[in-house]
C-alpha cells in the first residue's frame, strides 16, 4: 500500500480556476466538484472524466459550449506565512 503522508498530501494540493472568456467564474478545490456545479448551470459543460484526461496534457484546458467559452487552470497551492505581508523591497 502506498500511503502519502500528510506533508506529501499538503504539498500536492491543487485548485481549479474557471473562467468564461475574461470573467472569473469561480475557484474550486476539486475538479470533480467544479464539473458537478457547472453541469447545473450549463448542461453542455464537459464531464469530469473528459477534463481529468485532458488535464494531463493541457493547462489551461480550453473549450466552448452553447453558454460560453471556458478555460480551466489547475494550479498548485503556494504556501506562505500567514499574516506576513511583505513589501516589494522585502521589508515586512
Amino acid at each position: 500500500m502506498n500511503k502519502k503522508t500528510y506533508q506529501e498530501q499538503k504539498e500536492n494540493r491543487r485548485i481549479s480556476v474557471l473562467t468564461n472568456g475574461t470573467e472569473l467564474v469561480g475557484v474550486w478545490g476539486n475538479l470533480k466538484k467544479l464539473c458537478e456545479d457547472m453541469k447545473d448551470t450549463d448542461a453542455d459543460f464537459l464531464a469530469y472524466p473528459t477534463l481529468a484526461r485532458r488535464r494531463l496534457t493541457e493547462n489551461p484546458m480550453r473549450f466552448s459550449t452553447s453558454a460560453g467559452s471556458y478555460s480551466v487552470w489547475i494550479e498548485k497551492i503556494r504556501e506562505g506565512r500567514r499574516g506576513a505581508e511583505t513589501e516589494p523591497d522585502g521589508t515586512e
